[in-house]
């Protein structure tokens, strides 16, 4: 039996395919495509809860999204999460995607992701806005507003 039988034996064949599968360098994966990704669940699956990783704990978030019926300001965490358990209540999402890839500041601390959220109310046809979320980095990726794009 050769070295590499033996490995095969002992770890199994699906661990040692797994480590011939390529991946980020040093197992590090993109902490805003992560971001970019729990916008796309959150929205896909219409679970408001799924946004929490992404809201920050100590500051607000500017909301300005008049289209969706939601006055103008700022917003604690637990608002927000309540924001959009009532929007996703109210609406059944069709489609939602962002645009790839999220745009970069200068400074690399802040980006936008630009999306286009289409979704049919309980009541009525289906309707399409564009929504675009400010983010910073704060120990992760945090949304800091989010604003319709008129």
């Amino acid at each position: 039996m050769t070295a590499a039988q033996r490995i095969l034996q002992g770890v199994g064949v699906s661990v040692a395919l797994s480590l011939l599968t390529p991946s980020a360098p040093c197992g590090r994966t993109d902490p805003l495509r992560d971001a970019h990704a729990v916008l796309e669940r959150v929205f896909q699956r219409g679970e408001a809860a799924l946004l929490r990783p992404l809201l920050p704990r100590r500051l607000k978030i500017y909301l300005s999204c008049g289209s969706l019926g939601i006055p103008e300001g700022y917003y604690g965490a637990d608002q927000m999460i309540l924001l959009f358990d009532r929007l996703f209540g109210e609406r059944l999402t069709t489609r939602f995607s962002a645009l790839d890839p999220p745009q970069r500041g200068a400074d690399e601390g802040q980006a936008v992701i630009v999306a286009h959220w289409q979704f049919r109310p309980r009541e009525g046809p289906g309707q399409e806005v564009g929504l675009s979320f400010a983010l910073a980095l704060d120990g992760g990726w945090t949304i800091r507003e989010i604003r319709d794009l008129k």
